[in-house]
């Protein structure tokens, strides 16, 4: 038996945030977000959770307070959790020069970061968690981080699956050795379509 189907798979849950009110580092979650909050805190009890990080950003620890509050596991706020800084785009086409990171991992805007840069931070908290938060952590933050994280497993993952992604999303990542798989738990999660 080889290495890659005798190592444990190690499992890591990704979330985006509920229905926010905004986009700046304050704005709370609206009613129907923190509706969904709590159902996601519902559905989440089963998945055997061991620890949770998670933007400092309210619509993030919003989000998942619910579910903290339920399960006893305290919410670790990490910094490098936050949403990417896109900075001053050079066009009035956010989404344009948005994209453009995703085309160019380098690239990035005045006051902004790079999709590289953004990535660099996002999987050292990964990290963190896949040490520190016990054997199955949650991490929860925005679209375009979550984004560029998943494409870290699946390059499949890009501006397009950003564009298209729900508040909230839930991902699965399972990782045996070197081989990463992505679930989308949206089918789980049809319920907060509410």
């Amino acid at each position: 038996m080889d290495s890659e189907a005798k190592a444990t798979i190690k499992r890591l849950y990704l979330l985006r945030h509920c229905k926010a009110e905004g986009q700046d580092s304050y704005a709370p979650l609206t009613a129907k977000g923190m509706h969904q909050a709590n159902i996601l805190a519902d559905l989440m009890v089963e998945f055997g959770i061991t620890g949770i990080r998670c933007s400092p950003f309210v619509r993030a620890t919003s989000s998942i307070m619910p579910f903290s509050l339920k399960t006893g596991i305290p919410v670790t706020v990490d910094e490098e959790l936050a949403e990417r800084r896109l900075g001053i785009c050079p066009t009035e086409d956010w989404k344009a020069a948005l994209k453009a990171t995703f085309e160019n991992d380098m690239l990035a805007y005045p006051e902004g970061e790079s999709s590289k840069t953004a990535l660099e931070r996002g999987r050292a908290a990964l990290h963190r968690a896949l040490t520190l938060q016990g054997a199955t952590p949650l991490i929860v933050t925005h679209g375009n981080l979550l984004t560029l994280l998943l494409c870290s497993f699946d390059k499949r993952f890009g501006f397009d699956e950003w564009e298209r992604m729900k508040s909230p999303a839930l991902y699965l990542v399972e990782t045996r050795g070197t081989i990463s798989n992505v679930i989308s738990m949206e089918e789980q999660c049809h319920v907060l379509d509410v």
